[in-house]
């Protein structure tokens, strides 16, 4: 009988047992080369020489700085070709509220200590409120009931406020309120509009005279009855809203530069403004007092 023949089992490659051990041995190396790589930190002094060898050479380009934050993604700065990078358009408008609320609060101490005798007197009223100063003339110090003509001393008062006023990048705007009364005629107005209108290019006019005032930074606006600072529920309350108004505004159009407008609002009693204001001092001819003038009123305007 014929035996069957054993199957020879097949042999792989012969390999050294050590190669094993030196594989393993590649492999945490490797793992610890790319660990050092990735915790070192590039020598600052050598990056800005290079980025200023290639800022010389090309004039401006794009880089993109390496960040110990890195987790939190990379952040590009462009470059200028004077080698300086440009602001953040956020970073802009923060530095621009920081600089028009410190000339807002400049020019109103400047205004309370200047005009401290007129507030003492009721002829003015100073208010800060946003990024705007209000100076605030009440009727009875600078118009007649109904006219559009100032009263005496009323030019003069005018151009002791406007040259307080810095108004070299400023934009001012001269705002002319009545009370909801309607006009009974004479006088030449149709309607509070009309009357709110004319109060206000006359206080312009005299702004304009002192010269440190420009008239293309100058907006004259009449708005009739129409943003009372109370309601007009009593005589008293129509007396304090039949007013002309200097505002001197702060805010800039961070895009443009050119300065903006104003924030031509009634007054809110719970907002945080600033408001420099005193009872009429009777002894004052010019000024007279709140009741006085209440008593007195006359229809419209």
């Amino acid at each position: 009988m014929f035996e069957n023949p054993k199957k020879k089992e097949s042999k792989g490659a012969d390999v050294p047992l050590w190669m094993a051990t030196f594989a393993d041995m590649m492999s945490l190396m490797m793992c610890f080369f790319v660990l050092l790589f990735a915790q070192a930190k590039m020598d600052e002094a050598k990056y800005e020489s290079v980025i200023g060898s290639l800022r010389q050479a090309f004039g401006g380009v794009q880089f993109i700085s390496p960040r110990d934050d890195s987790q939190k993604g990379l952040e590009a700065g462009i470059v200028s070709g004077t080698g300086h990078n440009s602001m953040p358009t956020q970073q802009v408008r923060t530095v621009e509220k920081v600089v028009s609320s410190t000339a807002g609060e400049d020019l109103y101490k400047k205004l309370k200590e200047g005009l401290k005798e007129d507030i003492e007197a009721g002829r003015v009223i100073l208010e800060r409120n946003r990024d705007q100063v209000i100076v605030r003339f009440p009727e009875h110090v600078s118009f007649p009931s109904g006219s559009a003509r100032l009263v005496s001393g009323a030019t003069d008062l005018i151009r002791r406020v406007v040259r307080l006023i810095d108004a070299e990048s400023q934009q001012v705007t001269v705002a002319g309120h009545t009370d909801n009364i309607p006009l009974r005629g004479g006088g030449g107005f149709s309607s509070n509009w009309d009357l709110s209108a004319a109060r206000a290019v006359s206080v312009a006019e005299r702004v304009l005279e002192v010269g440190s005032i420009q008239d293309s930074q100058l907006i004259v606006s009449g708005f009739g009855s129409s943003r009372p600072l109370v309601d007009n529920s009593t005589r008293e309350n129509r007396a304090r809203n039949r007013r002309v108004e200097i505002i001197v505004a702060y805010r800039q159009d961070v895009e443009s530069g050119e300065p903006g407008l104003p924030i031509l609002e009634s007054t809110d009693l719970n907002a945080d403004i600033e408001v420099e204001t005193s009872q009429a001092d009777p002894e004052d001819e010019s000024s007279g007092l709140w009741d006085a003038l209440a008593r007195e009123e006359q229809p419209g305007g």
